[in-house]
């Protein structure tokens, strides 16, 4: 697994967890929405918060970081605690399409104020 799909898989994982710097970031994105059982994003918008979130990702263009994103086990690293990326509004093109991080009920648990 390379470096970059290691931090992808750890950014998603402190998503999931509800991590609350990373939660802070994600709500105050307004290209994001965000409530009590999910993020929602567009891989675009999801691309250019993570060039800003972390460093290592400035130097990957959007047709690379797609590759990257759907060659590494997202939903394989998330299941363990129950969260899940979905398809949430599906306009038959990756990108036109809306994707959402589902939390579970445990998840839902955590102290979190969108």
């Amino acid at each position: 697994m390379s470096t970059k799909q290691e931090l992808l898989l750890s950014f998603f994982s402190l998503a999931a967890a509800r991590e609350p710097a990373l939660m802070k970031m994600i709500t105050e994105e307004p290209a994001f929405t965000v409530d009590h059982k999910s993020w929602q994003f567009e891989l675009q918008e999801l691309h250019r918060f993570l060039q800003v979130y972390n460093a290592d990702f400035e130097d990957i263009d959007y047709r690379a970081f797609r590759k990257l994103l759907y060659q590494c086990p997202v939903n394989e690293k998330l299941r363990p605690s129950g969260a899940q990326v979905i398809i949430s509004d599906n306009q038959s093109h990756v990108d036109a399409s809306t994707y959402a991080l589902v939390w579970n009920d445990n998840t839902l648990e955590k102290d979190f104020s969108p």
